[in-house]
């Protein structure tokens, strides 16, 4: 390509040059990534760098001048071509590059950084000496691997059953996510995805903090508001409440106090009663729905966790310790001093990426499943279906939105998850249900689907402007902190003698 392009002047035929024969259009679009590239030969690139390595500015695409050239969108359709952006069309073998706007300089490489991604796959064959390299989105021959070869977690791919058994349309799933900017999703390279990060060590700065003094508990700070049902929670005590607990056990808690005030009032109008007391449509339903909301949101949120294969935060922290990440913003590295995670990492007993799993509040760190959607944020979607199906009253609905919004929220202050990740995952399970609650309330209860459709639409709600709305700040929702240990490492002690 080099030479082609350096003789271009030699080329050109009525203001176009002649199209060489290596160079084709990619058959279909690579995958939609932000800010770095996992290809070797960076075609994946879709983030917005427009100099090159000698810090040249790129000619737009869709320019003649300087340079006159045939690459446009109409030639490559799935190259992204647009503005100026740094891309590789027709495949150079030495990655991303761009037109320049130096009438002397015709094109040049850009420097695109590598992507980050999940790596934590834990393979477990003794006869893999050099794990393979697993690109995302996973296919079927790395889904097989990972399946038979690793302790990864619900490798799932579309056909498995999302989009062929429940019917799923995952591109309006997207499309719902992207109205939001939450895809595509960010890698680390952007500043975005660094403000988020942070979020995640200052929770883990807190956490170590009380691991070492249980007195020193900053929960109040962290999370600020949560659910009623985890009153006088510490910082240990919200993060071991998403761990490993059984799916959808604070929403059948929640129900079931509300079944036992007599408050909950089914809606006739989408649920047909049978009688005029209805245990079937009643708790029957409400237990049903809460197992149906999760496993069917279950399948489709790890399509686009194998699909993305956004790192856990202890990756990114391992790495931007280690030097693997070659900018990492200074309040990043003061943020991870501060929680002494260089420290952390040598008191484990390996010394390889493993004792990452010391940056989060779990001993086992992280699920072995990408990061993004967050399944504990995908699965509380309780607020949504309860508002479709039954009358609530405006302080249960905002009940149940504090609810799904403390599941999803304690995975940050677990250190598993980046808070985008969350509202991911709360939109993605009121997507996915909004499809698929017609057709399962219609066979099995009987339920208009016009009707449960409508109201579906009706009820979806804008997770990213929950923590300002007037819900969130109740005053009932106030983290409490919890009373301090009897005894304290830091405080000090009379003898018992002086209490005679």
């Amino acid at each position: 390509m080099a030479s082609f392009k350096l003789a271009a002047t030699f080329l050109l035929a009525n203001a176009i040059l002649a199209p060489r024969t290596v160079s084709s259009a990619p058959s279909s679009p690579p995958p939609e990534t932000l800010s770095c590239s996992e290809d070797v030969l960076q075609r994946d690139y879709r983030g917005t760098i427009a100099v090159t390595r000698s810090k040249r500015t790129c000619q737009r695409w869709d320019a003649q001048s300087p340079h006159r050239h045939y690459r446009n969108s109409a030639r490559y359709p799935g190259s992204d071509l647009v503005e100026n952006y740094c891309r590789n069309p027709d495949n150079e073998p030495d990655g991303a590059w761009c037109y320049t706007t130096d009438p002397e300089k015709r094109w040049e490489l850009c420097d695109v950084p590598k992507c980050v991604r999940f790596q934590k796959f834990n393979f477990t064959d003794p006869e893999i000496e050099n794990p393979p390299v697993i690109n995302f989105p996973i296919n079927a021959d790395s889904a097989s691997i990972l399946r038979e070869k690793s302790r990864s977690i619900s490798v799932i791919l579309p056909e498995d059953k999302c989009t062929t058994t429940y019917g799923v349309d995952m591109e309006k799933v997207k499309e719902a996510l992207r109205s939001k900017g939450l895809f595509p999703v960010t890698h680390p390279g952007v500043d975005d995805f660094w403000d988020e990060f942070n979020e995640v060590v200052q929770a883990q700065v807190s956490v170590q903090r009380n691991r070492k003094d249980p007195c020193e508990d900053s929960i109040e700070d962290v999370m600020p508001q949560m659910t009623d049902l985890w009153k006088g929670f510490g910082i240990e005590g919200v993060a071991e409440a998403v761990h490993d607990e059984f799916p959808g056990v604070y929403h059948n808690q929640m129900i079931a106090n509300w079944l036992a005030e007599g408050s909950l009032k089914g809606s006739n109008v989408i649920i047909p009663k049978t009688g005029m007391i209805d245990f079937l449509r009643g708790p029957v339903f409400l237990s049903d729905m809460v197992g149906f909301a999760i496993r069917a949101v279950g399948e489709c949120n790890f399509v686009l966790k194998w699909e993305v294969g956004r790192a856990r935060p202890e990756e990114v922290a391992y790495k931007a310790i280690k030097g693997d990440i070659a900018e990492v913003p200074t309040k990043t590295r003061e943020l991870l001093e501060a929680m002494k995670f260089e420290e952390l990492l040598e008191e484990m007993e390996v010394k390889d990426a493993r004792a990452a799993t010391a940056f989060t509040a779990y001993d086992e760190g992280s699920p072995t499943h990408p990061s993004w959607p967050a399944m504990h944020s995908a699965a509380s979607a309780g607020s949504y279906w309860l508002d479709i199906t039954q009358n609530l009253t405006e302080e249960q609905l905002c009940e149940a939105r504090m609810l799904d919004y403390s599941v999803s929220y304690a995975r940050t202050v677990a250190g598993v998850h980046y808070r985008s990740d969350n509202i991911a995952g709360l939109i993605v399970g009121q997507e996915i249900l909004a499809q698929m609650l017609p057709s399962y309330l219609h066979e099995v209860y009987g339920s208009d689907k016009d009707k449960v459709a409508k109201r579906a639409k009706e009820a979806k709600y804008d997770w990213t402007k929950f923590k300002g709305s007037d819900c969130y700040t109740q005053k009932r929702f106030r983290t409490v902190r919890p009373e301090k240990p009897e005894f304290c490492p830091t405080q000090d002690y009379s003898p018992y003698y002086d209490e005679l």
